[in-house]
């Protein structure tokens, strides 16, 4: 059912912002203005210009927080703060954390997946959205023409097709290593080799996914594929960590 296929992602450049820790945000929408406030001062590329600009008094259409996000991130990536993966790639995350004195960990990967209407059941929803938060979103990708955080969806698979690629690709030391302010600690694997895509790809395809969070973001991407898929194909697609 899911077409799910590898990207070319945009990450950090490690060479100039070697503390990951520095530019890292949880999702938008758990961010107060405080927290806001704190990740401005933490780092001047923080990823909050990007995902939860400030607003300010003066902001009009010309100048607001939607263009100051457009401008930063055309800017980080000239100046090489930002970095286009060479390959197309698959990003499988593990996060480790501990509840009630236990440590626990999840397993999921980033891809590129096609949007879908809900009617087809390819991708379900679970909860209803409002207009005030898909707005947002909508200018937001109407104006830098990129998803910063993911749709966090599941897909069921009792036969666990896939665990033996990622337990020996864990094996192998992470492109990315940290630990966030809630103490969890990250670690991500480029994955480019084009078998595990395949198999990836094969073993989603007769599956449903199923959105945990982000039904905002998608619905906002549905959107501006219906009206922008003449200009702008690869709207066709959406960032998902399954």
């Amino acid at each position: 059912m899911a077409e799910v296929i590898p990207f070319h992602g945009i990450r950090y450049n490690t060479g100039k912002t070697p503390d990951m820790t520095a530019v890292v945000t949880p999702p938008y929408d758990v961010i107060d203005a405080a927290a806001q406030q704190k990740y401005y001062e933490r780092h001047p590329c923080n990823v909050i210009r990007l995902e939860y600009g400030q607003q300010y008094p003066a902001d009009d259409d010309a100048a607001n927080r939607y263009t100051r996000a457009a401008d930063d991130y055309r800017d980080w990536l000239q100046s090489g703060v930002l970095i286009r993966e060479p390959e197309a790639a698959i990003y499988l995350q593990e996060q480790s954390f501990q509840v009630n004195g236990g440590w626990f960990h999840r397993t999921g990967f980033f891809a590129r997946v096609a949007l879908e209407e809900y009617a087809t059941g390819k991708i379900r929803p679970h909860e209803e959205t409002l207009s005030k938060p898909k707005a947002d979103r909508l200018a937001l990708l109407a104006a830098c023409q990129a998803n910063f955080s993911p749709v966090f969806s599941y897909y069921e698979d009792t036969g666990l097709a896939l665990e033996s690629d990622f337990d020996r690709i864990k094996k192998a030391p992470p492109q990315l290593d940290l630990v966030d302010d809630s103490g969890v600690i990250n670690k991500v694997w480029v994955i480019t080799d084009p078998a595990v895509h395949q198999k990836v790809a094969a073993t989603l395809k007769p599956r449903p996914l199923y959105i945990a969070d982000g039904h905002h973001r998608y619905e906002t991407a549905l959107n501006y594929y219906r009206s922008e898929k003449d200009h702008c194909p690869g709207a066709a697609f959406i960032m998902m960590y399954l």
